[in-house]
């Protein structure tokens, strides 16, 4: 049942919105520019709502679903409401989160800035690691280059020895 479940909810969520964002996208001329921006909108809450549930269900999917009956079909339920054009769900969980936002936006800029400037210096430190790494091996290539070199012109001194002792006995 929850194979039917989940690809109704995928066709409720997902494949029937974006068909509607296309055929916005599309036919765009065959409106008036308030019109759009009405339309546009809405499916522009819808689909950051949809981004927002989407993180928050990949988190929480597996235990909900184990423990609560009937997860998959509220799961529907919920997706027809955030779509349904009379329900204004979208608009109302978009207006739920933005206040959410709006309220912990100095807080959430603040982590993202700590994240790129760890990112930042963690790039860096591999990048020193890498040119480390890339130096002791190339050194290494040469060392051993060196060597086959070394060894290579030993056989063949030794070989022109050979030649120079067997032409001298003849």
């Amino acid at each position: 049942m929850s194979l039917v479940v989940n690809a109704i909810s995928t066709i409720a969520g997902f494949v029937y919105p974006c068909y509607l964002t296309l055929k916005l996208l599309k036919d765009h001329h065959s409106r008036t520019p308030a019109e759009n921006v009405q339309l546009m909108r809405k499916m522009l809450m819808y689909w950051a709502i949809m981004g927002a549930y989407v993180g928050i269900e990949s988190l929480t999917d597996f235990f909900l679903a184990a423990w609560l009956p009937f997860y998959h079909i509220a799961k529907v339920a919920l997706l027809v409401y955030l779509l349904h054009p009379n329900s204004n769900g979208a608009e109302r969980a978009y207006q739920l989160l933005e206040d959410t936002f709006t309220r912990h936006e100095h807080v959430i800029e603040a982590k993202l800035d700590e994240v790129k400037d760890h990112a930042r210096s963690g790039a860096q430190w591999l990048a020193s690691e890498g040119v480390k790494i890339a130096r002791r091996s190339g050194e290494q290539v040469l060392a051993k280059g060196q060597q086959l070199v070394l060894s290579a012109a030993a056989a063949y001194q030794a070989q022109q020895q050979q030649r120079a002792a067997a032409s001298v006995g003849t």
